[in-house]
């Protein structure tokens, strides 16, 4: 299982953004011209994420070009090869601008199926900014890491003020 592994870490460095994309995203131009211009694409992105409908957005299987299927289930993995997985996906996320939010506290098996659950989330994916992505609504009775929900600390806090 560990070359199939290999194999699947090294797909997905491989569905990493472009680094030519990210440095022209980032405005790293010399002429000024297009700095202006790098602006203005700016706020006409911004205005796009403000009215954009989840619903209508590619999937993040489709921005980074994974296929669920290539992920074995977990109980197929150990610890270690979901931990290696989960640190080379959050990776290729943060290469599209995307920075998933969850408790750093998660066993391996509950991060992995929650990494490998975005491939299916529909989001829009800025180039000159970045997107959040949250898996908790901040209900601690709801959030899906049960135990492991951080929010009922930041819930705890506000109820001591």
């Amino acid at each position: 299982m560990q070359k199939y592994v290999n194999q699947l870490i090294e797909d997905i460095q491989n569905a990493h953004r472009v680094e030519e994309e990210q440095a022209a995203d980032l405005g790293e131009h010399l002429d000024e011209g297009e700095e202006v211009e790098d602006i203005r694409e700016h706020f006409e992105e911004v205005e796009r994420y403000l009215n954009s409908d989840s619903e209508t957005e590619p999937s993040f299987a489709d921005h980074c070009g994974l296929d669920k299927a290539a992920f074995p289930p977990a109980d197929r993995l150990s610890d270690k090869q979901k931990m290696e997985i989960c640190t080379a996906f959050e990776k290729m996320m943060q290469s599209y601008n995307a920075y998933p939010s969850m408790p750093d506290i998660l066993p391996p098996t509950m991060a992995y199926d929650t990494f490998v659950g975005v491939l299916d989330v529909r989001l829009f994916l800025p180039k000159l900014g970045m997107v959040g992505i949250e898996f908790c609504d901040y209900e601690p009775e709801h959030c899906q890491f049960g135990e492991y929900c951080t929010c009922k600390d930041l819930e705890d806090e506000i109820n001591d003020e």
